[in-house]
């Protein structure tokens, strides 16, 4: 009983004395300190030496997140996401996910090395071209470029599971009265998928000085899959305050020719034309005990052609951990 109360005062003493603010301090100076001494020596080797502007990002994006942030942000961070999604009528699943991003914006308008979708079922097949999927973890080497005084460009390359793959990506900031729209295209060449493309475009309207309305709209296709996928998603940000925030979405995704089984015993499927899928979601993010600590409560129900459109009950619970200058 002793030896457990001491292990217990032992840990409140360090917790108190600010033990794990003095590592993640330590590990995010590491992040940046490499990211710096490889950018100063490719500038030095290669003489490059620009500047980049930041780009059009809100406080919401930056608190929640987004995907839209993080694939333009023009700082260094690793991003250890842990994932569990309970569903009702579908498959459960817990995962551990990576992304990193060192940045070199010295060296070029911005330079960026990047690991994505890492995670605990795909750590050992980074290197296996057999169990390449559309998720696999990428890693590779990413530039971003300004074309014009609106449009940036990010051009990346990267090997994912072996098999090499070039992207560029594309997107325009545009004001048009109290509306800010940003349409995004991207390219894609892999030597496994061959070509892709998808386009995307972000209509954000600020109602009140914490409440954000977003409407995105997605559409793409793919060289090996019949028929174009396509999206409508609309996005709710409420920001409480620094640390409190909530998110609203009502999403609608379809295909002009999806496929989907229609008896799992024989696994016949049938072709459909339309929407295929509806989401509704409410999230919950807080930022908890440190500054880089966020947990993320999604609770929400969503409604499949697959499933013959039954409601399938959803709880998603995410804990996120940043490192680096975010």
């Amino acid at each position: 009983m002793s030896v457990i109360l001491s292990l217990f005062f032992t840990v409140t003493i360090l917790l108190s004395q600010s033990y794990i603010d003095v590592l993640h301090k330590n590990i995010s100076k590491i992040i940046v300190k490499t990211s710096k001494n490889a950018d100063n020596f490719i500038a030095n080797r290669f003489g490059f030496n620009y500047d980049l502007e930041s780009s059009n990002k809100s406080y919401e994006d930056n608190f929640f997140r987004s995907r839209k942030y993080l694939e333009e942000t023009t700082k260094s961070y690793i991003r250890v996401s842990s994932d569990y999604r309970y569903n009702s009528i579908q498959s459960n699943d817990f995962s551990v996910n990576i992304h990193a991003r060192v940045d070199l914006k010295r060296s070029s308008k911005n330079l960026k090395l990047f690991i994505n979708d890492l995670n605990n079922d795909n750590f050992n097949n980074i290197l296996d071209k057999k169990h390449y999927e559309e998720n696999s973890a990428a890693i590779g080497i990413s530039l971003m470029k300004k074309i014009s005084k609106k449009i940036d460009a990010q051009y990346s390359f990267g090997i994912r599971s072996l098999y090499p793959f070039i992207k560029a990506r594309f997107s325009l900031n545009k004001r048009f009265y109290n509306f800010s729209i940003e349409p995004v295209q991207i390219f894609q060449y892999s030597s496994k998928e061959h070509f892709r493309e998808n386009t995307r475009v972000y209509i954000d309207k600020l109602i009140d000085k914490n409440l954000l309305f977003r409407t995105e709209l997605g559409r793409g296709t793919k060289s090996r899959y019949k028929g174009m996928d396509y999206d409508m998603t609309f996005h709710l940000f409420w920001t409480l305050n620094s640390n409190i925030g909530f998110k609203f979405t009502q999403a609608f995704y379809g295909n002009t020719d999806y496929e989907y089984i229609t008896d799992k015993t024989t696994k016949n499927t049938k072709k459909f034309n339309g929407i295929n899928d509806y989401l509704t979601q409410i999230s919950y993010r807080q930022n908890i005990y440190k500054k880089w600590i966020f947990y993320e409560i999604n609770p929400g129900v969503d409604f499949s052609k697959e499933n013959k459109y039954r409601a399938n009950y959803r709880i998603y619970l995410k804990l996120d951990l940043f490192f680096g200058d975010l």
